[in-house]
């Protein structure tokens, strides 16, 4: 997917480098339409089904995205109400002030007032790594991950070079460098009009870009050890993968689709069974010794060409309203210049303009 390392040479590009170069031309195109593009990205691997952001660059589970050491703004704001507050200590040598109305000499003491409770320290974001969430209206989204806007392609595919150094990868007998996990790059893009006089094409969508581990034999990798456990982690994502497939291509009204059986089908719930278009590239290898997994992978492939997925323009509800608004006031607009001239037609000029005009609308 991601094509050979550092290369510039454009026929040894992968699938998403491709992907992302003609998405940036065609954000090009838009803006000499009177449309701006804004373009943010996350990348996380799924390794043993935990998540990682491939963009921490401290490590510390944290996204970059927050505060000094790691602490959201309100903590932030909290530790520094909490040091103004803190009161003077005494100069030296000075002698302090009896407190207004205290007993003279002799007299028992008076009891000690109870001393003010201590501040509670600043809340400090936990480093849990990134978490999958959905929200009250049903998207999947990755929460606790640094989130990147991206200004051009040269600075996406850094960052995807960056990333990539972090994937966690391995040595098998089939592969010097094989992947040990799943990586996914999600770009979150936000189309705003800014030309408003034929209506609001403002729109948004989410672009998950998947580069699956594959499938592995014990006995073709010769794994051993954590290798095996990463192999074993690898296709239990897979099959579940192909659980979900089964089942979203299952005929019936009430069928459980298990996206909750895999991280890696979680977050591509809305991708696999919702408001998208999903399309899947297989590897195959044309060696005799490789048949079963071949004819698996086309199997697999065969099975996800048959999903149905029900696609929509994701409008915002105020730019569809303004667009209705829109539509209606232009509608308004030919009506009246049609009663207009069929009354001058039919020699009613003069009583049209004796029709008071519409008063201002009032802001």
């Amino acid at each position: 997917m991601q094509g050979a390392e550092n290369s510039t040479d454009p026929a040894l590009q992968g699938v998403i480098p491709r992907l992302c170069a003609d998405l940036f031309t065609r954000l090009d195109d838009l803006r000499s339409k009177g449309q701006e593009g804004v373009l943010e990205a996350t990348y996380v691997e799924i390794y043993r089904e935990k998540l990682t952001d491939l963009w921490d660059a401290d490590g510390d589970g944290r996204p970059d995205s927050l505060g000094i050491a790691g602490m959201s703004p309100v903590a932030v704001a909290t530790a520094a109400a909490t040091a103004t507050s803190t009161p003077k200590p005494a100069a030296a040598g000075s002698t302090p002030k009896p407190a207004a109305g205290a007993g003279k000499p002799g007299d028992k003491p008076a009891a000690k007032p109870a001393a003010a409770p201590a501040p509670a320290p600043a809340a400090v974001v936990t480093a849990t790594g990134p978490r999958i969430r959905q929200t009250p209206a049903g998207e999947i989204i990755l929460d606790g991950v640094t989130r990147r806007v991206i200004k051009s392609f040269d600075q996406l595919n850094k960052l995807l070079t960056e990333g990539q150094k972090l994937r966690t990868v391995g040595e098998t007998s089939m592969n010097a460098v094989s992947s040990r996990s799943h990586a996914v790059l999600t770009l979150h893009l936000v189309i705003t009009d800014t030309d408003l006089s034929d209506g609001n094409d403002s729109r948004k969508a989410k672009l998950h870009l998947v580069d699956l581990a594959g499938s592995e034999r014990a006995d073709a990798t010769g794994a051993t050890g954590d290798r095996l456990k990463e192999g074993a982690s690898i296709n239990q994502s897979l099959s579940a993968l192909g659980n979900v497939i089964n089942a979203l291509t299952t005929a019936g009204p009430k069928v459980y689709v298990p996206y909750r059986d895999s991280s890696l089908t979680r977050l591509l719930q809305d991708s696999l069974g919702g408001n998208a278009f999903t399309l899947c590239i297989v590897c195959i290898s044309p060696a005799a010794v490789n048949y079963n997994e071949t004819l698996a992978t086309l199997r697999f492939a065969t099975r996800a060409k048959a999903i149905k997925t029900k696609v929509t323009k994701n409008v915002d509800p105020a730019a569809a309203r303004m667009n209705e608004l829109i539509a209606e006031n232009k509608a308004l607009r030919e009506l009246m210049g049609g009663l207009e001239t069929a009354c001058k037609d039919a020699g009613l000029a003069d009583l049209l303009a004796k029709v008071p005009a519409a008063p201002p609308v009032s802001a």
